[in-house]
């Protein structure tokens, strides 16, 4: 068996249920793989985090992925499959307020973590949309996202920032009726060449584990199949590993994240957990104008496509999610 350490971007939840399947199905033991899985604390830290704690692997953000390659002098981490082939964030809005396009954000007060992605990659959509981030108060709260979007349903805020499928989670588990006033800027509507999380290697794994990493995106690709197939056995999985969650709330935010962030048109073309060079270098010029950042990574540093699986098995997991 190969050992490898894989750092999730929190613990187990509906918004990253198929590692607890794949695990529970013994589908990465199949592939002589022993897979510590460990918590982690937020897509957007989850590069640094990899680094920094010696981990083969992380599911993490790939706009930060691009800024930490930015600021490299040498080669490092690279996404290996990419999961979120649309960004998952959006600024959130009540919806019977007077914000329903980007530019109606002037003027406004928005509220966020430090390390939301949505608000880390806000410059890029800011400067997509022509609006003037210079005139967007946001402030930084470190309350939990569900209080952050009742403060704003209060009338003491004029937007959140944060993913939808997990902005629309936490209030209907704080109170069912809320969820049903929020309106959604989304990032792909403006900002369209931007991913969400994908799986990353370390540069050690990649230059020592090799076959490791292949068999685990094997193992990967299975596991997402069986997810996408079976949300309730996804669901109670990650139930299993974090007995605190709701079941209904976890179901409905791994639905919307194969429906929201999983659903893209390239797949069916290069397969799912591939990436378009071509986007990817878009992407990376507008984060490095606007963010900014000393350098944009070329596609060739951000993605390495030689550990993927087979293209008929990843176009076969492309149909499923399309189906779904």
């Amino acid at each position: 068996m190969t050992d490898l350490k894989v750092l999730l971007n929190s613990y187990y939840s509906g918004a990253n249920a198929w590692f607890a399947l794949g695990e529970e199905r013994g589908l990465f033991a199949d592939e002589g793989l022993d897979v510590a899985f460990v918590a982690g604390s937020g897509a957007y830290r989850a590069p640094a985090m990899m680094i920094e704690g010696g981990f083969d692997l992380t599911f993490g953000d790939m706009c930060s992925l691009v800024g930490l390659l930015a600021r490299l002098t040498g080669a490092g981490p690279a996404a290996i499959y990419a999961i979120h082939h649309r960004s998952p964030s959006a600024v959130a809005v009540p919806s019977d307020g007077p914000i329903h396009v980007p530019a109606d954000l002037e003027g406004r007060r928005l509220i966020t973590h430090a390390s939301d992605v949505a608000y880390r990659s806000f410059p890029a959509y800011a400067k997509a949309a022509g609006l003037d981030r210079a005139k967007v108060e946001i402030d930084i709260s470190d309350d939990p996202m569900a209080a952050m979007l009742q403060t704003m349903l209060a009338g003491q805020a004029d937007g959140v920032f944060g993913y939808i499928s997990s902005q629309k989670a936490v209030l209907r588990q704080a109170d069912p009726a809320l969820a049903g006033r929020l309106r959604f800027l989304p990032f792909p509507a403006i900002v369209p060449d931007l991913y969400g999380s994908v799986v990353m290697a370390s540069r050690p794994a990649i230059e020592g584990k090799a076959e490791a990493l292949r068999a685990f995106l094997r193992a990967l690709n299975l596991s997402l199949l069986a997810a996408v197939a079976d949300p309730e056995a996804a669901v109670a999985a990650a139930l299993a590993r974090n007995p605190a969650l709701d079941r209904t709330i976890e179901l409905d935010r791994w639905t919307g994240t194969i429906g929201d962030e999983m659903t893209h048109p390239e797949t069916a073309v290069s397969g799912f957990g591939a990436m378009d060079p071509a986007r990817l270098g878009r992407a990376a010029d507008l984060l490095a104008e606007t963010t900014p950042l000393p350098r944009a990574p070329s596609a060739e540093e951000m993605f390495d496509p030689a550990f993927l699986p087979a293209a008929a098995d990843r176009l076969r997991l492309a149909e499923a999610v399309r189906l779904s």
